[in-house]
């Protein structure tokens, strides 16, 4: 095909073009749905409001574990720990978010691009103004965006003729470029939303981490007087039995004591007599002839 072929084609009917276009462009309105990008305006707000929900889940999290603060100052170690699997629960929704956040963004980025093509473009897709390359150029280029796009594939008709050909090479890609700048200027509303809601996200996540290291911080300070307090009750517990076993050694001395005294006031006087010893043969020979007894 050449830039001849668009004024070499005669119309010899008017009215039947005019009828023809009309029809095409009937054509085109009632399957307008089969050109549609896959990201509906339900589906942005559907994921505005996912978005809300989860920011709502973090701020009743928040305002419950405030109010179990208050409410049980003695909390148990496995109710802590239920709660930070909870808040980890909560970690993971707002990452998954910020990821289809990123991947919204992208695709976002490679609209503008494809605008920004099309736009400069424009001013060159009607009959006769651009050469047959760069018209052809233009035609794969929306056709490859919707294989990629739609899953689409756009074939003529074995029947087609050469006016229908020209007709839809320049009808169909004007349509596809509004449609696209409409998909645009949406995509651009929802990530200014979804940019805000991330950064509320954002906050609640530092109040949370804040939350969490004051009751880390606050836990430890128990613990601490906690061991304390059993330290000095162990002291006072050792001191008073201590106490209580010197008690009941004096006691028990002292019942000792009693009961020696007792037991020598019961003994019966004995009186020892001292026996009278014969002297022997010796002593009385020596009494009587050394001592002159």
């Amino acid at each position: 095909m050449n830039s001849s072929a668009f004024n070499d084609f005669d119309y010899q009917d008017d009215d039947a073009f005019e009828t023809y276009k009309e029809d095409q462009i009937d054509y085109l309105e009632r399957h307008e749905d089969d050109f549609e990008i896959p990201f509906s305006k339900y589906q942005i707000y559907q994921f505005m409001d996912e978005i809300e929900e989860s920011n709502l889940f973090l701020m009743k999290l928040l305002e419950e574990e405030d109010q179990y603060q208050e409410s049980h100052k003695d909390n148990t170690l496995f109710e802590i720990k239920q709660t930070k699997l909870k808040l980890q629960d909560a970690f993971e929704q707002i990452k998954l978010k910020e990821r289809q956040i990123q991947e919204g963004k992208d695709k976002q980025q490679s609209y503008e691009k494809t605008k920004i093509y099309l736009q400069q473009s424009q001013g060159d897709s009607f009959y006769g103004i651009m050469d047959t390359q760069k018209f052809a150029k233009l035609v794969l280029l929306l056709r490859d965006m919707h294989l990629r796009l739609h899953n689409y594939e756009f074939e003529p008709d074995s029947n087609e003729s050469k006016h229908q050909l020209i007709e839809s090479n320049t009808i169909r890609p004007q349509l596809l470029l509004k449609q696209v700048e409409n998909k645009l200027m949406y995509l651009s509303e929802a990530y200014d939303h979804v940019s805000s809601l991330a950064d509320k996200s954002s906050a609640l996540k530092r109040q949370m981490n804040e939350k969490l290291r004051l009751n880390d911080i606050e836990k430890r300070h128990k613990k601490q007087e906690d061991i304390k307090q059993r330290e000095k009750q162990d002291r006072q517990i050792r001191y008073e039995k201590n106490i209580e076993r010197m008690k009941q050694s004096e006691k028990n001395k002292l019942n000792k004591d009693v009961k020696t005294q007792k037991a020598r006031s019961k003994k019966p006087i004995k009186i020892k007599y001292l026996r009278q010893v014969e002297p022997t043969q010796e002593e009385i020979d020596y009494q009587k002839y050394v001592e002159n007894i």
